[in-house]
This record gives structure tokens, C-alpha cells and sequence, in this order.
């Protein structure tokens, strides 16, 4: 008798005989879009950027986690939440980054961050 369990696309367990086999699927790609999609800002301001994810197929999906980081955190910090910082004017953008993961599926996507100078 075969036996065969299936999780979420993710991994197969296959048990024939008493033999047990693990096949684990490549990791699937998410489609990340952050919100909003440029900055630009004065020094010292902050906001809140949103991220939306959806899965190979397109459905949008509730990620497991989100990584946030930037290019240059002496210019623009952004928080484990998404929450972005602006520190110091810049002469070129500061590349902000969200990866998000669900299960074995993880996607990134970066955005500008332009500062000027407050007068």
C-alpha cells in the first residue's frame, strides 16, 4: 500500500512498504509591491510603508514575515514594522527593501528614497 501526504505545495512525505522518502519542492516566488512604490521627503520625517503579496498563481497571501532594510541607515532607517525613518539629506536615492516570506516562498522588491534638505 502507497501512502501519500501532502502539505501545502511545499513538501511531499511518500511512505510505500515501511521505506519513507522526503521530497521537498523548490521554493515558489512571491510578487512583493511596497506603498509606496517612490519617497521623497524632508530630513527628520517619518512614514509608513505597506507592503501587498501575492503568490505565483496571484492570489494575494498574508506573509509570515516581512524583512525591511535599507541602503544607507545613516540617510533612512526603516523599522521591523515598515516604518521609515528620514535621517540625513541625500544626493542620490537610498534603496529601501522588503523581502517577504511565507513558508518555503519568499519574493523582495525595492523602492527610492530621495531626501532634501529641510530649509
Amino acid at each position: 500500500m502507497t501512502t501519500i501526504l501532502r502539505g501545502v505545495g511545499v513538501a511531499s512525505l511518500l511512505v510505500a512498504f515501511g521505506a519513507c522518502t522526503n521530497t521537498v519542492a523548490p521554493a515558489t516566488a512571491l510578487s512583493v509591491v511596497i506603498t509606496p512604490s517612490s519617497v521623497t521627503s524632508l530630513t527628520d520625517q517619518t512614514m509608513f510603508l505597506s507592503v501587498s503579496v501575492k503568490d505565483a498563481s496571484g492570489a494575494s497571501v498574508a506573509p509570515d514575515s516581512v524583512r525591511w532594510t535599507s541602503s544607507d541607515t545613516t540617510r533612512a532607517t526603516v523599522s521591523a514594522v515598515g516604518v521609515l525613518r528620514t535621517v540625513a539629506a541625500t544626493s542620490s536615492p537610498v534603496t529601501v527593501q522588503a523581502t517577504a516570506f511565507k513558508g518555503s516562498a519568499h519574493g523582495s522588491t525595492n523602492i527610492p528614497v530621495m531626501i532634501v534638505l529641510q530649509l
